[in-house]
Protein backbone atom coordinates (compact mmCIF):
# COMPACT_ATOMS: atom_id res chain seq x y z
CA UNK A 1 0.00 0.00 0.00
CA UNK A 2 0.83 3.69 -0.75
CA UNK A 3 2.69 5.48 2.57
CA UNK A 4 0.16 8.54 3.59
CA UNK A 5 2.18 11.43 5.19
CA UNK A 6 0.24 13.54 7.48
CA UNK A 7 0.02 17.58 7.23
CA UNK A 8 0.75 18.53 3.74
CA UNK A 9 -1.73 20.25 1.27
CA UNK A 10 -0.27 22.28 -1.20
CA UNK A 11 2.92 22.47 -2.19
CA UNK A 12 5.04 25.42 -4.18
CA UNK A 13 8.03 24.95 -6.40
CA UNK A 14 11.12 27.81 -6.43
CA UNK A 15 13.48 27.67 -9.12
CA UNK A 16 16.30 26.41 -8.08
CA UNK A 17 18.54 29.19 -8.69
CA UNK A 18 15.73 31.32 -7.36
CA UNK A 19 17.47 32.50 -4.05
CA UNK A 20 16.03 35.99 -3.21
CA UNK A 21 14.19 36.97 -0.40
CA UNK A 22 11.60 39.22 -1.48
CA UNK A 23 10.42 36.56 -4.33
CA UNK A 24 10.59 33.25 -2.04
CA UNK A 25 8.49 35.96 0.67
CA UNK A 26 6.19 36.62 -1.84
CA UNK A 27 5.31 33.06 -3.16
CA UNK A 28 4.77 32.29 0.43
CA UNK A 29 2.43 35.02 0.79
CA UNK A 30 -0.75 33.41 2.55
CA UNK A 31 0.77 30.22 3.22
CA UNK A 32 0.68 28.08 6.96
CA UNK A 33 3.68 26.07 6.37
CA UNK A 34 6.31 25.64 4.12
CA UNK A 35 9.10 22.65 3.87
CA UNK A 36 12.56 23.42 2.54
CA UNK A 37 15.06 20.81 1.46
CA UNK A 38 18.66 20.86 0.30
CA UNK A 39 18.96 24.12 2.03
CA UNK A 40 23.06 25.25 2.59
CA UNK A 41 24.06 26.51 5.89
CA UNK A 42 24.44 30.19 3.29
CA UNK A 43 21.39 30.02 2.08
CA UNK A 44 19.25 29.14 5.75
CA UNK A 45 19.88 32.97 6.91
CA UNK A 46 18.28 34.02 3.67
CA UNK A 47 15.05 31.58 3.85
CA UNK A 48 14.79 32.02 7.61
CA UNK A 49 14.49 36.20 6.17
CA UNK A 50 11.87 35.27 3.81
CA UNK A 51 9.82 33.19 6.21
CA UNK A 52 9.40 36.24 8.70
CA UNK A 53 8.49 38.76 5.83
CA UNK A 54 5.92 36.39 4.52
CA UNK A 55 4.25 35.87 8.14
CA UNK A 56 4.73 31.98 7.33
CA UNK A 57 3.28 30.32 10.75
CA UNK A 58 5.18 27.49 10.49
CA UNK A 59 8.44 26.05 8.86
CA UNK A 60 10.57 23.05 8.38
CA UNK A 61 14.31 23.39 7.03
CA UNK A 62 16.35 20.56 6.06
CA UNK A 63 19.79 21.70 5.62
CA UNK A 64 22.60 19.63 3.69
CA UNK A 65 26.01 20.31 5.72
CA UNK A 66 29.32 19.55 4.33
CA UNK A 67 32.04 17.22 6.23
CA UNK A 68 33.44 20.82 8.31
CA UNK A 69 30.10 21.34 9.54
CA UNK A 70 28.76 18.37 10.51
CA UNK A 71 30.26 17.96 14.20
CA UNK A 72 28.65 19.16 17.44
CA UNK A 73 26.78 21.99 18.79
CA UNK A 74 26.03 23.73 14.80
CA UNK A 75 22.34 24.22 16.02
CA UNK A 76 22.16 27.90 13.73
CA UNK A 77 21.77 30.19 17.52
CA UNK A 78 21.50 32.81 15.69
CA UNK A 79 18.31 31.67 13.19
CA UNK A 80 16.49 29.83 15.74
CA UNK A 81 16.44 33.20 17.64
CA UNK A 82 15.09 34.77 14.55
CA UNK A 83 12.39 32.61 13.81
CA UNK A 84 11.28 32.10 17.66
CA UNK A 85 11.01 36.12 17.68
CA UNK A 86 8.95 35.90 14.68
CA UNK A 87 6.40 33.74 15.96
CA UNK A 88 7.55 31.14 13.53
CA UNK A 89 7.48 27.39 14.93
CA UNK A 90 10.84 25.98 12.97
CA UNK A 91 12.15 23.19 12.70
CA UNK A 92 15.66 21.97 11.45
CA UNK A 93 16.67 19.20 10.04
CA UNK A 94 20.75 18.39 9.43
CA UNK A 95 21.65 15.93 7.42
CA UNK A 96 24.97 14.92 5.29
CA UNK A 97 25.37 12.75 2.48
CA UNK A 98 21.90 11.87 0.53
CA UNK A 99 21.28 9.52 -2.00
CA UNK A 100 18.31 8.58 -4.01
CA UNK A 101 16.29 5.67 -2.82
CA UNK A 102 12.89 4.45 -1.87
CA UNK A 103 12.04 4.48 1.95
CA UNK A 104 12.91 1.58 4.55
CA UNK A 105 15.60 0.17 2.49
CA UNK A 106 18.24 1.04 4.92
CA UNK A 107 17.69 2.41 8.46
CA UNK A 108 18.42 6.14 9.37
CA UNK A 109 19.18 7.67 13.08
CA UNK A 110 17.72 10.97 14.38
CA UNK A 111 19.39 12.73 17.13
CA UNK A 112 19.25 15.91 18.99
CA UNK A 113 21.25 19.05 17.13
CA UNK A 114 23.99 19.14 19.73
CA UNK A 115 25.10 15.76 18.43
CA UNK A 116 26.89 15.45 15.15
CA UNK A 117 25.24 14.31 12.36
CA UNK A 118 25.20 10.38 12.05
CA UNK A 119 28.02 9.38 9.13
CA UNK A 120 29.10 6.41 7.57
CA UNK A 121 31.79 6.21 9.69
CA UNK A 122 30.15 5.57 12.85
CA UNK A 123 27.53 2.89 11.90
CA UNK A 124 28.84 -0.23 12.89
CA UNK A 125 27.37 -2.78 10.62
CA UNK A 126 26.93 -3.59 6.48
CA UNK A 127 23.22 -2.62 7.22
CA UNK A 128 23.88 1.09 8.15
CA UNK A 129 26.98 1.28 5.52
CA UNK A 130 24.56 3.19 3.25
CA UNK A 131 23.98 6.75 3.01
CA UNK A 132 20.77 8.22 4.42
CA UNK A 133 17.52 7.70 1.68
CA UNK A 134 15.84 10.84 0.09
CA UNK A 135 12.90 9.13 0.43
CA UNK A 136 13.27 8.98 4.30
CA UNK A 137 14.54 12.21 4.56
CA UNK A 138 10.94 13.37 3.05
CA UNK A 139 9.24 10.95 5.21
CA UNK A 140 10.32 12.45 8.48
CA UNK A 141 10.38 16.29 7.27
CA UNK A 142 6.51 15.22 5.96
CA UNK A 143 5.85 13.82 9.60
CA UNK A 144 7.50 16.76 11.24
CA UNK A 145 5.08 19.54 10.14
CA UNK A 146 2.13 18.80 12.39
CA UNK A 147 4.32 17.22 15.20
CA UNK A 148 4.45 19.75 18.19
CA UNK A 149 7.24 17.78 19.78
CA UNK A 150 9.24 19.13 17.06
CA UNK A 151 8.39 22.77 17.43
CA UNK A 152 11.44 25.01 17.83
CA UNK A 153 14.10 22.07 17.58
CA UNK A 154 17.02 21.03 15.67
CA UNK A 155 17.85 17.35 14.62
CA UNK A 156 20.70 15.65 12.61
CA UNK A 157 19.82 12.86 10.44
CA UNK A 158 22.20 10.40 8.68
CA UNK A 159 22.61 6.47 8.55
CA UNK A 160 21.79 4.15 10.80
CA UNK A 161 23.43 0.56 12.63
CA UNK A 162 21.55 -3.04 12.83
CA UNK A 163 20.26 -1.51 16.02
CA UNK A 164 17.98 1.32 14.30
CA UNK A 165 16.85 -1.52 11.52
CA UNK A 166 15.66 -3.30 14.39
CA UNK A 167 13.64 -0.56 16.05
CA UNK A 168 12.42 0.41 12.96
CA UNK A 169 11.02 -3.07 12.20
CA UNK A 170 9.84 -3.04 15.45
CA UNK A 171 7.88 -0.37 14.80
CA UNK A 172 6.74 -1.41 11.49
CA UNK A 173 5.36 -4.90 13.02
CA UNK A 174 3.70 -3.23 15.59
CA UNK A 175 1.49 -0.99 13.12
CA UNK A 176 2.28 2.24 14.43
CA UNK A 177 1.51 4.68 11.97
CA UNK A 178 4.10 6.53 10.14
CA UNK A 179 3.52 9.52 12.28
CA UNK A 180 3.77 7.99 15.80
CA UNK A 181 7.12 6.39 14.27
CA UNK A 182 9.03 9.52 13.54
CA UNK A 183 7.84 11.32 16.64
CA UNK A 184 9.59 8.33 18.65
CA UNK A 185 12.77 9.29 16.99
CA UNK A 186 13.23 12.53 16.94
CA UNK A 187 14.77 13.25 20.09
CA UNK A 188 17.01 11.48 22.16
CA UNK A 189 14.96 8.07 21.90
CA UNK A 190 17.78 5.73 20.10
CA UNK A 191 20.29 7.27 22.63
CA UNK A 192 18.20 5.93 25.46
CA UNK A 193 17.97 2.42 23.69
CA UNK A 194 21.58 2.52 22.32
CA UNK A 195 22.89 3.04 26.22
CA UNK A 196 20.45 0.10 27.15
CA UNK A 197 21.79 -1.80 24.25
CA UNK A 198 25.43 -1.69 25.54
CA UNK A 199 24.77 -1.62 29.29
CA UNK A 200 23.25 -5.05 28.11
CA UNK A 201 26.05 -6.24 26.02
CA UNK A 202 28.64 -5.45 28.86
CA UNK A 203 25.99 -7.29 31.07
CA UNK A 204 26.48 -10.40 28.83
CA UNK A 205 30.26 -10.08 28.47
CA UNK A 206 30.40 -9.97 32.17
CA UNK A 207 28.37 -13.33 32.50
CA UNK A 208 30.15 -15.07 30.04
CA UNK A 209 33.40 -14.27 31.96
CA UNK A 210 32.79 -15.45 35.21
CA UNK A 211 30.46 -18.23 34.28
CA UNK A 212 27.60 -16.84 35.43
CA UNK A 213 24.12 -17.52 34.06
CA UNK A 214 24.00 -16.18 30.65
CA UNK A 215 22.31 -12.33 30.27
CA UNK A 216 19.27 -12.24 27.83
CA UNK A 217 20.13 -11.25 23.91
CA UNK A 218 19.84 -7.26 23.48
CA UNK A 219 18.01 -7.51 20.34
CA UNK A 220 15.47 -10.26 22.01
CA UNK A 221 14.91 -8.13 24.75
CA UNK A 222 14.96 -4.73 23.00
CA UNK A 223 10.61 -5.10 22.44
CA UNK A 224 10.38 -5.80 25.76
CA UNK A 225 12.45 -3.90 28.08
CA UNK A 226 10.74 -0.72 27.96
CA UNK A 227 12.37 1.38 25.47
CA UNK A 228 9.29 2.68 24.45
CA UNK A 229 7.97 3.95 27.19
CA UNK A 230 9.66 7.33 27.36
Amino acid sequence: PATVYSGLADVILFEEFDTNEDSISNALQGTDAWIAFNVTSSLLPIFAAAAVKSSVKRVVFAVQLQNDESGPDVCFSPICEQLSAAGVLYTIVKYGELRPMGEGKYPYRIVRGALPIPSLTRSNSPVGSFPLSTQDLYRVLAEAVDLPKTYNNVYGIGPGTTLDSEILIYMKSQGWPERIQVGLLMGDMMEKIEQKYEALLRGQRSAAESGAAPVAAPAAALPSSGFFSN
